[in-house]
């Protein structure tokens, strides 16, 4: 939700993701946090390079590459849906 907010900033993320406890994060938690999300995009067929590393800065999402993928992930849903009905 951070990115899709604007909240691009390795910090601001840190401190929306983990709210209180921010001061106590370190870089590694950030990109070990980075690292699942990348996973779990993968997971649900979502290239993994809609998801852009800007060096010292934080991250940013490719809108070209996520209109795509959010229509064929749709679409793959909406054949499941159908097959589930009709069979």
């Amino acid at each position: 939700m951070c990115l899709f907010n604007d909240i691009n900033r390795k910090r601001d993320i840190i401190k929306v993701v983990w709210y209180e406890n921010h001061k106590g994060i370190s870089d590694n938690n950030y990109h070990q946090l980075i690292h699942k999300f990348r996973v779990l995009l993968k997971e649900f067929g979502i290239p993994i390079e809609i998801l852009k590393t800007i060096n010292r800065y934080g991250l940013r999402l490719d809108y070209s590459l996520l209109s795509s993928s959010v229509n064929s992930v749709l679409s793959l849903n909406r054949f499941n849906d159908y097959n589930e009905k009709n069979l």
